[in-house]
């Protein structure tokens, strides 16, 4: 019995410790250039076998890969946002713009907001960053956005986590527009055919955005 016992509490032990080896543990998520601040106590984001909504379009059932555990335990936090379009800008926001300033990346954020509310382009995040040739870091990858996904490194998977409060921000209203009310923007270091058809509204890290007609 004795032995029982503590063979349990060894075991018990071992599993605790793996949990918090393998899993990231945050107190407050803050990003100086859009004042977001994430204090709901700590947030402990950890592999878990908790089935995933399977109403969330492109979100495996069962959170396997880094990326897909944390957005899994992020979207607990937002249960009050539609998921599919939380993972869709969340997914935009890292492949087009995580090497930006989160001034940068805010302005992302805005373009695609832009045009959601615009009658030029569909109507919820989810169509509008998965509309065929849109953007370059969408790819359809066996009906899973967040395998678009990398976070090799500690950087990475905290950028992924904060880019994620970018987009409950954005879906929420709560995101200050610096676009200019930007519908388009393409990278600084190439030249679109259809850059000429529109008006230039500037430069924002490394991207140039645009409005839908020249003035």
């Amino acid at each position: 019995m004795r032995k029982s016992i503590v063979t349990v509490m060894a075991i018990t032990i071992v599993v605790m410790v793996f949990g918090y080896v393998v899993g990231y543990t945050i107190t407050s998520i803050t990003t100086s250039t859009t004042h977001t601040t994430v204090r709901r106590g700590s947030v402990y984001i950890a592999p878990d076998l908790l089935i995933q909504d399977t109403s969330c379009i492109n979100v495996a059932s069962k959170p396997m890969t880094e990326p897909e555990i944390i957005f899994h335990n992020m979207s607990k936090i937002y249960s009050d946002t539609n998921k599919s379009d939380l993972l869709a800008l969340s997914v935009a926001l890292y492949t087009e713009a995580r090497g930006e300033s989160w001034n940068g990346i805010s302005a992302v954020s805005n373009v695609i907001r832009n045009r959601v509310q615009s009658s030029m382009f569909p109507n919820t995040y989810y169509k509008v960053v998965t509309q065929p040739g849109q953007f370059s870091g969408i790819v359809d990858n066996n009906n899973n956005l967040l395998r678009n996904i990398n976070v090799d490194s500690h950087n990475d998977r905290n950028k992924f986590i904060k880019i994620i409060v970018m987009a409950y921000r954005t879906i929420d209203g709560q995101l200050k527009e610096d676009t200019s009310h930007a519908l388009f923007y393409h990278a600084s270091n190439v030249k679109p055919f259809w850059a000429s058809h529109y008006h230039k509204l500037g430069d924002i890290g490394h991207h140039v955005f645009y409005t839908t007609a020249k003035l």
